[in-house]
């Protein structure tokens, strides 16, 4: 077991480009797995697992309080495994065959609305704080970019073409891809530069330590989580929702979701389209008070 876990991890890393977070994620859902199967079944091969045994698990999962979509990914995971027995021909036929994915309710992620934004954007906002131009900067680059934190922290000085405007990101398995960027963010950005702070202009990352290295991935998200605090009721918190934010954003002013794709470095359209949901209630708006029978005209 432990040799096909340890080759489908190199699989992932080396031909799927998968990130380091998927594959510790991917490996805990198997060591989770295996530990179960052994501690219920008194079995660790992994290679003869029924249908029947992941049945009782996921039913053990269920009424541990996990929630259908935490279920969800694990189960992705083991057909991802399997796939990969089947496809080495470790195993005949991968018993996730009749296995289904639990029903979820429709998840609508809130966004920052944008009087928030233009709120957490202003200078005023980090007066007093330890990094002040670095702290406002990373947002502004969030909002303004889509950018997804891993892509943030790596990003170094020579992927900036400030003649061209616009950036290079790499994204999810090492795919790259352009960003357009304007004035008002190549402006942030040269006052960043110039701000003196601690790390900044040292080595090749835009955003480091005062020893030239990358900022660390909690910090950036303790950072945003912090600052939109101040501003927003949203419940959930995160650069993410920065990114969430700068699609719904461009959606709400007319752009279409093939643009919008591009520029989030989505691999399918299906991915984009969550966006939509989370602009109904503006939709509405603007139908009821344009439409001629719309209905909420006086």
């Amino acid at each position: 077991m432990f040799e096909t876990v340890a080759s489908f991890i190199r699989y992932l890393e080396i031909e799927k480009r998968s990130s380091e977070h998927t594959l510790i994620a991917y490996e805990r859902d198997l060591q989770q797995f295996t530990d179960w199967l052994l501690d219920v079944y008194e079995e660790e091969d992994l290679s003869v697992v029924k249908p029947v045994m992941i049945r009782d698990w996921i039913m053990n999962l269920s009424e541990a309080g996990l929630d259908p979509r935490s279920i969800n990914r694990k189960l992705s995971t083991l057909r991802s495994y399997y796939k990969f027995l089947v496809r080495t021909q470790t195993i005949d036929q991968s018993p996730m065959q009749s296995i289904r994915s639990m029903k979820t309710s429709k998840r609508v992620i809130r966004s920052v609305d944008v009087e928030d934004m233009m709120q957490v954007l202003e200078p005023s906002m980090y007066v007093g704080e330890a990094h002040p131009q670095r702290d406002r900067f990373m947002i502004f680059t969030f909002y303004l970019t889509g950018m997804r934190r891993s892509e943030l922290i790596n990003l170094k000085r020579s992927d900036i073409e400030v003649e061209g405007s616009r950036v290079k990101v790499l994204g999810k398995r090492n795919k790259e891809r352009i960003i357009p960027v304007g004035k008002e963010w190549l402006l942030a950005l040269r006052e960043y530069e110039e701000s003196g702070e601690d790390g900044v202009g040292k080595g090749e990352y835009v955003f480091s330590t005062k020893d030239g290295e990358k900022l660390d991935s909690k910090l950036v998200y303790d950072r945003v989580v912090y600052y939109l605090s101040k501003v927003s009721s949203i419940e959930k918190k995160s650069p993410h929702i920065l990114r969430h934010t700068f699609a719904t954003h461009l959606l709400s002013m007319g752009a279409d979701l093939q643009t919008i794709k591009e520029l989030l470095g989505h691999s399918s359209l299906a991915a984009t389209q969550v966006y939509t949901h989370s602009s109904i209630d503006q939709l509405k708006s603007v139908y009821n008070n344009t439409h001629p029978r719309g209905g909420d005209k006086k």
